[in-house]
């Protein structure tokens, strides 16, 4: 994906959100597999899945 000119501050601020949320909800997926799959007596979240 390209990304927007820099001069043009808000349009570049959104590409660069949204690419931050996109990483951040892979590592809460990741994170919550491992977790899932090694400390479930100290799972605390809420299934949505099962």
């Amino acid at each position: 994906m390209s990304h927007p000119d820099p001069r043009d501050m808000r349009a570049y601020m959104a590409w660069l959100l949204r690419g931050q949320a996109h990483v951040g909800q892979r590592c809460a997926e990741a994170f919550a597999q491992h977790a899932r799959g090694h400390v479930d007596a100290v799972d605390v979240t809420p299934r949505v899945d099962d």
